[in-house]
């Protein structure tokens, strides 16, 4: 049964889906699709809706293993089809110059593999779209080993002007607080800037000007599959406008502007560089990568 905060929570959201702003989303209220995302703390459900992660609409697609549905019914999400969201989109994308949903062998899809103390593939068993995503693996490691699970390419570039990436990522409670980089920008110095977490937090390491990496507020979303956004103005020098959005938000306590010059090598996976502590045991997934010199969106 529905709750009675969940009945008005609908009701003052009005049939319109567009009219609705947080705190009035309610579970199943807002379409969604291809083309349209949720609301932060939301997700696609099966059914075409926007349901609060955690929930799901009657008869199943909870997110949280062991939860209850709104007909009491239990889901696991390791099972076939709890979170089915419909084929990869990146078939359907054209004049894009990277997206990868990871259905195919890594190597033939054009990616280096790197690991230590770990090592990535491809997993059939989590999949934010299509029937698999890109699985990075840490073995667990001791301090100062830098263990990494990740894939690596430089074919797409030179990218000219601002660079624009998306990824969806899920990571596991348990994420170590030691940095690691996970979407990571190189160039020719082997330096560059990358989004990064450090002691669960989301940051941005800016590692061209040689300063510390930066942590935001905003802590990485758990259990869930989150959208990172990454925009950078590539050029020489000063700076050039660098963001970080999660879920569609602007990181505005991140710094705005860093020393980008332009990449040349892409990375993304686990990356636990300089670790000042012992890595246990870990995983994390990323699906639906796009990198382009246009904006992308968390919907495409």
């Amino acid at each position: 049964m529905r709750s009675r905060a969940l009945v008005a929570a609908l009701a003052a959201c009005s049939a319109v889906a567009a009219g609705c702003t947080s705190p009035s989303y309610g579970n199943g209220h807002l379409q969604c699709g291809p083309a349209s995302a949720c609301p932060s703390d939301f997700y696609c459900a099966s059914d075409q809706h926007c349901w609060r992660n955690g929930s799901g609409p009657p008869g199943g697609d909870d997110l949280a293993v062991g939860s209850n549905d709104d007909l009491g019914s239990l889901i696991d999400l390791a099972s076939t089809g709890d979170l089915a969201q419909g084929a990869s989109s990146c078939a359907s994308l054209s004049g894009v110059i990277l997206c990868d949903g990871f259905e195919k062998p890594l190597v033939l899809s054009g990616w280096g593999i790197s690991g230590s103390n770990g090592m990535p593939s491809i997993d059939t068993t989590r999949a934010y779209r299509g029937a698999s995503s890109l699985h990075a693996h840490i073995n667990g490691a001791p301090v100062m080993t830098g263990p990494v699970a990740l894939v690596h390419r430089s074919d797409i570039f030179p990218i000219s002007g601002t660079m624009y990436a998306r990824v969806w990522v899920y990571f596991t409670t348990g994420l170590p607080p030691s940095f690691e980089q996970f979407l990571n920008f190189a160039d020719n110095g082997s330096t560059g800037y990358s989004v990064a977490t450090d002691s669960g937090k989301v940051t941005l390491d800016d590692y061209t000007a040689g300063g510390p990496y930066q942590a935001s507020t905003t802590a990485m979303p758990l259990d869930r599959w989150a959208c990172i956004q990454f925009e950078v103005q590539q050029q020489a020098s000063p700076t050039g406008t660098i963001h970080i959005r999660v879920d569609g938000q602007l990181l505005a306590d991140l710094p705005q502007t860093a020393v980008t010059t332009p990449a040349v090598n892409l990375s993304v996976g686990l990356d636990f560089y300089g670790n000042a502590a012992a890595i246990p045991v870990y995983d994390a997934w990323f699906d639906e990568l796009i990198v382009d010199n246009k904006p992308t969106t968390c919907a495409e």
